[in-house]
C-alpha cells in the first residue's frame, strides 16, 4: 500500500472521530475557542450550551427553570404536507414481437427462387419461398384426365341399368302370359320355370348394372379427391408470409432442398409491439386492462400505449402474472428483447416524501414514525410505504399536516415531551453547521481533496482486477453419450473421487449429452496449488473408471483479467467477405499492440469449398462416390519423403500435395477417357462459400463481427482502451464508406 493511502486513511478515521464523537468540542473549536477543548473533550470534560464545564458541583447561579429544561430530550423534526402523487406501479419487462412464426415447408422439393435477405420487410402473401413442381403438374393433369375418364363412363353405366330394367320388365311379362297359359293347361310347366328364369335373371342385371353406376360415381369421387390432392400438393410448393413483418432469417437459399418440417424463413411482426412484464400478487389488483401505461428503454427512448392483457394464471415459480402492454412502432425503431422499465396508471394517493433514516419500529414491531403533537410531546403513527425514490420515500396513513422526527426517534416513546429543533429539508441543518464553520471546512475540502488526487494517480486501473475466486470446473467431452449414460458413467466416478478434497465447500454437477461437468466451490483462503493437485489426482482416479471414447478432462478456473476490456463491432451494408478481412486486418494490427493480449473475433464465418455432386455426371463418366472421394482424400495431404544426408547435414523432404487454391480443386483430375481427363470440376458444382452459422453477434439489432480485446496483465486500463480507439480511428478512413457511416 502506497505511503499516500495511509495517510490518507489517518486523516479521514481523525476526522470522522472528531465529528462523530467530539462534536460540540469541534463546534468550539471552529467558534473560536482553543484547540486544548479537544484534549480536554477526550477527557470525559462535559460542554453544556457550548461551554466548557470544569466541575459539575460548582455553584452557579441559575435559574429554577435551567435543570427542568436542560433534562428534555433534543430532537431533530421536519414539517411535512401532504403532496398527491401517480401511484403507478412499476415493472421491469422486455419488449416483444407483436407476432412471430417459423414458415416451415409441407412437402420435399429444392428452392428455385432467389432468396431474401434477413431484414427484409414483407407483405402478408409474398412468396418466401418456392419449390420446384418436378413432375406434381404432370400427376395434375393425370388425374385431370382419370376424372374426365370416370365423367365419360356415366352414360354408359347408365344405358346398362336403363336396358336391365327394359330386360326385367319384358321378362316379367313373358313369366306372366306362361303363368296364364299354363292354368289353363296350354303351357307345360317347364315353359313357366324357364320364364320365371328369365325374371330372376334380368333382376340380377339390373343389380349389376346399378353396381357398376355406383362404381362410376366412387370412380368420380376417388378422381376428384385425387385432383384435389395433386392441387393442393401443387399449392404447398409456394410458402407465403401469412403476415407483414420483417425476416428475422435468411430464407432458405436457392437450390437448398427442404422436407416436411424444414424451415423456410422466421417472420416477426414489430409494428404494434408488446412490452411484457410480470407484476407481483400484491399489486395485480391495483392494474386494469385499458389502463395508460408507459415504458423507457435503456437508450432512453421513451414510449406510451395501453394495457391489453393481464393474466389470471400466476407462475407457479414467481407467483407473478404478466402484463402485455401494446405500443405503437410504425418506423420499426424498437427491437425485440430491449429491456424497459414500465410505468402503469393507477390511482393517486396523498403522501408524504420523508428521509428513509425517520422511519422506526414500535413495541409490536409496526413500521411507522415518531411525530410531535401540539404540547411537544411524541406519538407513534404507523404508516404504509408507497413508493422508494433516491429523495426519500413516500409514505401513506399520515395526517395532511405533521411534524416528523427524524432524529432522535429511537431515544423517545409516546407522551415524551421533547424539545425540538424543526428544518426545512433533510440537508438544511447539515448546511447551517458548514456556513457557519467555513475556514474549517475550506480547510478539509483542500486537504482532502489533495490527498485524494495524489492517491487517484498513483493507484494502477483495472476494470477487472485478478481476484481469485475459490471455485474449479471440470469438464469431460464425449460425443455421442446420452445424458442418462454421461450422468452413470462420467457423473458419478468423478463425484466420489472428488467428494473427498479437504476444503470442498460445495459440488455442483452437470450431464447433458456428448458432456459432462463438475463444478467446485472452496472454502475461501485456499491453497489453490495444493488443490489444483488434489483435483487432478482426483481425476486421473475417476478417469479410469471412464468408459473407452471419453476425451481428456480439462479444468479450468476464473480468470477476471481475460475479460474483455473493450469490444469492437463492425457492422453496415458491406459483403459478409469484406466485412470479416477488415476485422481480420484489425485483429491483427490490435493484437500488435504491447498492452493488448488478444482480440478474439466472434459473429464471423470462415470460408469453405463447398463441392456439390451431380449423380448424373458420375453415372454418365462412370465413376462412383466412393472412387471421388479417395481422390480428394489421397491429393489433399503432405507425404514425408524421408530425408536427405550430405555434407552440409540432413535434410527432411516431403512432397506438398495440399490444395492451394479454389481452381486445383476444380482441375483435380479423377479418371481418364481416352485421349481425355476427367476432372473433378466435371463432375460437381464447385463453389467458395461460408460454413455454417453456428452463432451469431448482433449489435443494436443488426448482424456485427466483433472484436473482444483483452489486455495484458499489469498495463493500464484507461490507457489501453485509448489506444484502441486511436487505432481505430485511424484504420477508418480505409474502410468502405457504408461501414464507415455505420
Amino acid at each position: 500500500m502506497r505511503i499516500m493511502s495511509l495517510i490518507t486513511a489517518v486523516v479521514v478515521v481523525a476526522v470522522l472521530y472528531l465529528i462523530v464523537f467530539e462534536r460540540d468540542a469541534v463546534r468550539q473549536v471552529a467558534g473560536g475557542a482553543s484547540p486544548t477543548i479537544l484534549w480536554d473533550a477526550s477527557k470525559d470534560t462535559p460542554l453544556v450550551n457550548d461551554v466548557v464545564v470544569e466541575d459539575e458541583t460548582a455553584e452557579t447561579e441559575t435559574p429554577a427553570e435551567a435543570p427542568s429544561e436542560r433534562q428534555l430530550i433534543k430532537v431533530v423534526a421536519m414539517k411535512s404536507t401532504a403532496r398527491e402523487i401517480d401511484s403507478a406501479v412499476v415493472l421491469r419487462g422486455q419488449t416483444e414481437a407483436a407476432r412471430s412464426v417459423v414458415l416451415r415447408s409441407e412437402t420435399s422439393g429444392q428452392v428455385i427462387n432467389q432468396p431474401l435477405r434477413k431484414g427484409h420487410v414483407v407483405a402478408a402473401g409474398e412468396t418466401l419461398c418456392e419449390l420446384d413442381p418436378g413432375t406434381r403438374e404432370a400427376n395434375l393433369a393425370d388425374t385431370i384426365a382419370r376424372l374426365k375418364e370416370a365423367e365419360a363412363r356415366v352414360p354408359e353405366t347408365q344405358a346398362r341399368q336403363d336396358e336391365a330394367k327394359a330386360r326385367l320388365e319384358e321378362a316379367k311379362i313373358n313369366f306372366n302370359a306362361a303363368d296364364k297359359l299354363a292354368q289353363g293347361g296350354f303351357a307345360s310347366e317347364t315353359r313357366v320355370a324357364s320364364t320365371q328364369a328369365a325374371v330372376r335373371s334380368a333382376e340380377a342385371a339390373v343389380e349389376s348394372a346399378k353396381a357398376g353406376f355406383d362404381a362410376t360415381s366412387s370412380r368420380i369421387q376417388s378422381a376428384e379427391a385425387a385432383v384435389a390432392a395433386a392441387q393442393k400438393e401443387i399449392d404447398r410448393l409456394t410458402i407465403k408470409a401469412t403476415f407483414g413483418g420483417l425476416l428475422e432469417s435468411d430464407t432458405a437459399e436457392i437450390g437448398s432442398l427442404l422436407q416436411p418440417g424444414s424451415a423456410c424463413a422466421t417472420v416477426i411482426q414489430l409494428d404494434p409491439i408488446k412490452i411484457v412484464g410480470f407484476v407481483p400478487e400484491t399489486e395485480r389488483d391495483r392494474i386494469t386492462v385499458g389502463a395508460r401505461a408507459g415504458a423507457r428503454l435503456l437508450d432512453g427512448t421513451e414510449v406510451s400505449g395501453n394495457v391489453t392483457f393481464l393474466s389470471r394464471s400466476a407462475d407457479k415459480l414467481t407467483r407473478t402474472f404478466r402484463v402485455e402492454l401494446e405500443i405503437p412502432n410504425p418506423d420499426m425503431t424498437i427491437a425485440d428483447g430491449q429491456t424497459a422499465d414500465i410505468l402503469i396508471a393507477s390511482e393517486g394517493k396523498a403522501a408524504h416524501l420523508i428521509p428513509q433514516s425517520s422511519l422506526t419500529l414500535n413495541d409490536s414491531g409496526a413500521l411507522g414514525v415518531r411525530t410531535i403533537i401540539a404540547d411537544n410531546s411524541t406519538k407513534f403513527v404507523e404508516i404504509s410505504l408507497l413508493r422508494d425514490t433516491p429523495n426519500g420515500v413516500w409514505v401513506s396513513g399520515l395526517d395532511p399536516e405533521v411534524s416528523i422526527i427524524v432524529v432522535g426517534q429511537e431515544y423517545v416513546i409516546d407522551g415524551i415531551v421533547v424539545d425540538p429543533t424543526y428544518r426545512v429539508g433533510s440537508m438544511t441543518g447539515l448546511v447551517d453547521w458548514a456556513s457557519e464553520r467555513a475556514r474549517m471546512i475550506i480547510a478539509l475540502i483542500i486537504v482532502s481533496l489533495t490527498a485524494g488526487i495524489f492517491s487517484y494517480t498513483g493507484l494502477p486501473k483495472e476494470g477487472e482486477p485478478d481476484i481469485e475466486i475459490p471455485a474449479l470446473f471440470i469438464s469431460v467431452p464425449f460425443p455421442g453419450i446420452s445424458a442418462g449414460d454421461s450422468e452413470t458413467l462420467l457423473v458419478r466416478p468423478m463425484e466420489t473421487e472428488l467428494g473427498d478434497i479437504d476444503g470442498l465447500k460445495k459440488m455442483t454437477a452437470t450431464a447433458s449429452e456428448n458432456y459432462a461437468g463438475v463444478a467446485l466451490e472452496f472454502e475461501f483462503g485456499w491453497d489453490k496449488t495444493k488443490t489444483m493437485a488434489d483435483v487432478r489426482d482426483a481425476m486421473n482416479a475417476a478417469e479410469a473408471n471412464f468408459p473407452s471414447g471419453a476425451e481428456k478432462y480439462s479444468i479450468n478456473e476464473i480468470n477476471f483479467s481475460e475479460f474483455p476490456i473493450i469490444i469492437v463491432n463492425l457492422t453496415g451494408q458491406v459483403p459478409e467477405r469484406t466485412m470479416t478481412k477488415i476485422a481480420k486486418d484489425l485483429q491483427e494490427k490490435i493484437e500488435g499492440m504491447d498492452a493488448v493480449l488478444e482480440a478474439a473475433i466472434s459473429g464471423q464465418r470462415d470460408e469453405m469449398v463447398e463441392v456439390t455432386i451431380d449423380p448424373l455426371r458420375l453415372e454418365s463418366y462412370n465413376v462412383t462416390a466412393g472412387e471421388l472421394i479417395n481422390v480428394v482424400r489421397n491429393n489433399n495431404q503432405l507425404i514425408a519423403a524421408g530425408e536427405v544426408d550430405s555434407a552440409q547435414g540432413t535434410f527432411a523432404v516431403k512432397i506438398p500435395s495440399s490444395f492451394d487454391e479454389v481452381q486445383d480443386i476444380y482441375d483435380l483430375p479423377v479418371k481418364t477417357n481416352g485421349d481425355r481427363v476427367i476432372t473433378l470440376g466435371d463432375l460437381a458444382e464447385i463453389k467458395l462459400t461460408f460454413e455454417d452459422r453456428e452463432g451469431t453477434a448482433r449489435f443494436n439489432g443488426e448482424t456485427t463481427v466483433a472484436l473482444q480485446v483483452v489486455k495484458r496483465k499489469g498495463f493500464n486500463l484507461i490507457d489501453t482502451a485509448r489506444a484502441v480507439r486511436e487505432m481505430v480511428e485511424a484504420e477508418v478512413d480505409a474502410w468502405p464508406q457504408d461501414l464507415r457511416a455505420a
